[in-house]
């Protein structure tokens, strides 16, 4: 399992992209305190909360969760959306309202946690989002729930990493391909 965090500042765009069901057909595993009548109401639901904290600038909080494909068969809709909430809960995303999207579109399965930084008593959640914490609490996780660990940087799908993700594998494969070559 492998997650990437992703802060933000709209709900809207977000929203559309996360419950897309025909283009990636999404299907909504888990919820808390949103109305999910249409994208539109779910949208209303997490800018209402975010307005009780004046001055927020990323209030949108989104974490993909992805698996391997060798773990299809394990994960349902229910399992996904109980390693979602226990992920959330160590990283210490509690206490807000929260939408728990599953994408079929791609050969892994994978969920979009769409939740919002402002609590639900009006407080900013600050949990840790960093990097090595994630990190260690996908492999807690992966070892809690039996699930397939990743196996090297082979089959990462290049093609759709941007950015620093892009960035660090195109060195990777540049690196690796030039220590063919090298005799010290």
């Amino acid at each position: 399992m492998i997650a990437k965090i992703h802060p933000g500042n709209n709900f809207g765009g977000l929203v559309n992209y996360a419950n897309d069901i025909e283009k990636k057909d999404a299907v909504v595993v888990a919820s808390y305190g949103v109305s999910l009548a249409s994208n539109t109401a779910i949208t209303a639901s997490f800018k209402v909360q975010a307005k009780t904290h004046y001055g927020v600038k990323d209030f949108v909080g989104h974490i993909s969760l992805s698996f391997s494909p060798e773990d299809k068969d394990k994960v349902d809709n229910e399992l996904m959306a109980k390693i979602a909430q226990d992920y959330m809960r160590r990283m210490g995303i509690v206490n807000t309202q929260f939408v728990i999207f599953r994408h079929q579109d791609q050969p892994h399965p994978h969920v979009h946690i769409v939740y919002n930084r402002v609590d639900n008593d009006g407080n900013i959640i600050k949990g840790d989002c960093s990097f090595s914490k994630s990190a260690a609490i996908t492999k807690a996780l992966t070892r809690k729930y039996g699930l397939t660990f990743g196996k090297g940087k082979k089959n990462v799908r290049r093609d759709r990493l941007t950015g620093k993700d892009a960035i660090k594998y195109h060195l990777y494969d540049t690196i690796t391909a030039a220590l063919k070559d090298c005799i010290t």
